[in-house]
């Protein structure tokens, strides 16, 4: 098992034209920081957004690992859509925003990742500094809370459980991002 450190420098804008973005995901070993920089991936993604509130992406991930990994290279290309309720982005309930896309590899379920699978995302914001999401993975169905907990501080915390349909193998449990 391991936790992850993410870099990535992001080029363009993605509301002006198409975006690039590079990732190095560090995988930490349970043993902590000292194995650091020991395993790891490479990621690339190209997305757009449109002014009326579609986007677009195309993403390479894993494409390069080092120290082992448990997931395959995976490509993948996924529309999202957003839906405004009211016409203020501060009232509660106001967006709703939809992802649906094709992959494979991560994608894909445990025993068939060798395929192409469907994922899917829907979530809503609760407040103006909070959304709640429900989300498939391919592999995992996933439910959680987003929030910016100062808004003058550029920091998101995103609590959620996984692997909810029991398909991955591990059962469910609680993962957090914050970034």
């Amino acid at each position: 098992d391991a936790t992850g450190l993410v870099d990535h420098e992001s080029i363009g804008d993605a509301w002006e034209r198409t975006r690039g973005k590079v990732s190095i995901l560090d995988l930490l070993p349970r043993q902590g920081i000292g194995g650091y920089g020991r395993r790891g991936s490479l990621d690339f993604k190209l997305h757009h957004t449109f002014e009326n509130g579609v986007g677009f992406a195309l993403g390479l991930d894993d494409v390069l690992d080092w120290g082992g990994t448990d997931v395959p290279p995976t490509a993948f290309a996924v529309m999202s859509a957003r839906s405004r309720w009211r016409p203020l982005d501060t009232e509660p309930f106001s967006r709703t925003y939809i992802s649906l896309g094709i992959g494979n590899g991560r994608f894909t379920s445990e025993k068939h990742n060798n395929s192409i699978g469907a994922f899917a995302s829907v979530a809503v914001n609760l407040l103006p500094q909070a959304s709640t999401f429900v989300e498939w993975t391919g592999q995992d169905f996933t439910a959680g809370l987003s929030f910016v907990p100062l808004p003058s501080l550029p920091l998101e915390i995103t609590p959620a459980v996984t692997d909810l349909a029991r398909l991955a193998g591990d059962g469910p449990r609680f993962v957090l991002g914050i970034g």
